[in-house]
């Protein structure tokens, strides 16, 4: 039997300029374990500079360390490919692979959350490669649901579905 890996203590705040190539590294490689995205889309994640230009970036840190991001935008704002009216949408989670498991997704899904409300949002939406299981599972339990009519095809190969969490 295999034992759960140990919470970790991880808190959530703002990228730094400092942080930037760091984040885009960390994202790229993610996504990369994941087998997520063709070269062109990870060279578009490690962009970190250009995501937090036009758009929220956020970093988790544990163990003094950055070990997760996200980036968040509302509606009609860079980066937000799906948001509608009333709507924030989160993108680019990405987590250390060393740190799977360890509650920091959660971590930057809650704090997506917590900005979505700031800025008067009423759902926090995503979107989710259909083959990612464990994003869909995630979310999942953090209560978010399908909205099949939008979910999309940015590229021939890659189905998106969109999820969305009332506020």
């Amino acid at each position: 039997m295999t034992s759960a890996r140990p919470r970790t203590s991880v808190s959530v705040r703002p990228a730094t300029e400092q942080e930037w190539v760091e984040v885009g590294l960390l994202t790229r490689t993610a996504y990369a374990a994941a087998g997520l995205g063709d070269e062109e889309y990870l060279a578009h994640v490690q962009d970190a500079a250009s995501r937090a230009a036009a758009a929220l970036l956020l970093v988790a840190e544990a163990d003094g360390r950055l070990v997760g991001t996200v980036t968040g935008a509302s509606a009609g704002k860079p980066y937000a490919d799906i948001a509608r009216d009333g709507e924030y949408e989160f993108r680019m989670l990405a987590v250390d692979p060393a740190f799977a498991g360890r509650g920091i997704a959660t971590a930057l899904v809650e704090e997506c959350d917590a900005r979505a409300r700031d800025a008067g949002a009423q759902k926090l939406v995503c979107s989710v490669e259909d083959k990612n299981t464990a994003a869909l599972n995630l979310y999942n339990r953090l209560g978010f649901v399908r909205e099949p009519s939008r979910d999309w095809n940015p590229g021939p190969t890659l189905q998106l579905l969109v999820l969305q969490r009332q506020l």
